[in-house]
């Protein structure tokens, strides 16, 4: 026995599970192991630092900014002779 329709025409059992599976399917995949490791990676490339060839190391910098000084690393490159 079905439930009461929501609208006009009353949903099939069929069609309310393939609905409710497709609802799952993509829930999981929102949380899957593919959407944490992307997620991972986001957050990896907004702390990820460019650095040019050669010997590098890290310099401290102090930068004026609106909500004011701020200490940001540089690298700086000595290149090989």
């Amino acid at each position: 026995m079905g439930r009461k329709p929501v609208g006009k025409k009353a949903m099939t059992d069929a069609e309310r599970q393939r609905r409710r599976r497709k609802r799952l399917r993509k829930e999981k995949l929102k949380l899957g192991k593919k959407a944490l490791r992307e997620q991972e990676r986001l957050k990896a490339a907004e702390e990820y630092i460019p650095t040019p060839p050669g010997v590098t190391y890290f310099r401290e910098l102090v930068v004026q900014t609106a909500e004011g000084e701020r200490t940001v690393w540089v690298p700086t490159a000595r290149w090989p002779r």
